[in-house]
């Protein structure tokens, strides 16, 4: 089992500092490990030592022995270690908050507005706060993921000129991941590349599949395949009109891309 570190203080009389205390003894009670302690934030804050004050009565002072001095400091040696305790709780908490709104913008899980706390954060270092800030914001902004996201947030910018918003350019993508999902299925069918690439209406597309899956004895038509791709009227508002997808024809949309990848993976 690990041996308990005790804390290494010493107790000093000094005279009240206040106008008032010409009948009081006061105390300067010194921790002097803090390093062995482990009360890293206390070092920076404080330095190597840890000194408090507090004062009693002088007729009290002169009636106590040696033992209940030693006893009334030792409460108060106690007394400082929970406040040191408590500084060092609070700065690992705001650490781990830091980090957890940190990582959990970068992967898209939240907004930095929908972070709440059971009670606000208590700031026991404002450098402390500055640097870690500094620190998510670099992270946040150097990590893969978001320069993979720069790109998109440039085409939103330059959308937005034209009133067209993120789920337009959501739908655009799935869209087109569709179809380009589809003509490469065409050609691993043993379509040539050359006459799919020529293929610009997209009816045409689904009759070459419909054609295939005759060649291979299956049953199914040219609806049974939009139901994936979405219908040709919407594609065209949406890819050449600027049509702009309620929140529904954007989630359907991807609905349904994923259904046709997974629809093509399983033929």
């Amino acid at each position: 089992m690990k041996k308990e570190i005790k804390a290494r203080w010493t107790a000093k009389t000094i005279a009240p500092s206040y106008p008032s205390g010409s009948n009081r003894v006061g105390f300067m009670i010194t921790i002097h490990n803090l390093a062995e302690l482990g009360f890293k934030q206390a070092m920076r804050l404080e330095g190597e030592e840890y000194i408090q004050y507090f004062d009693i009565p002088l007729e009290r002072h002169l009636a106590m022995s040696k033992e209940e001095k030693n006893r009334q400091c030792e409460e108060f040696v106690q007394e400082m270690l929970r406040t040191l305790t408590e500084i060092e709780n609070e700065h690992k908490r705001l650490e781990e908050t830091a980090r957890m709104i940190s990582e959990e913008i970068i992967t898209g899980q939240t907004s930095i507005l929908q972070v709440k706390e059971e009670r606000p954060l208590q700031i026991v270092d404002k450098g402390l706060v500055q640097k870690v800030v500094a620190q998510a914001k670099k992270l946040f902004l150097e990590s893969p993921e978001m320069q993979k996201v720069w790109p998109l947030k440039e085409l939103l910018s330059i959308a937005k000129n034209y009133a067209l918003d993120e789920k337009w350019i959501s739908t655009v993508g799935y869209l087109l991941v569709e179809e380009i999902a589809l003509r490469q299925w065409l050609v691993q069918h043993d379509h040539d590349k050359q006459d799919v690439k020529k293929v610009r209406a997209y009816y045409k597309l689904l009759e070459l599949v419909e054609q295939d899956f005759e060649n291979l004895g299956k049953t199914l038509n040219a609806r049974e395949v939009a139901k994936f791709l979405g219908e040709r009227e919407f594609r065209n508002r949406v890819l050449h009109w600027g049509y702009k997808p309620t929140p529904e024809d954007a989630k359907e949309t991807k609905e349904m891309a994923i259904g046709l990848l997974e629809f093509l993976k399983q033929h």
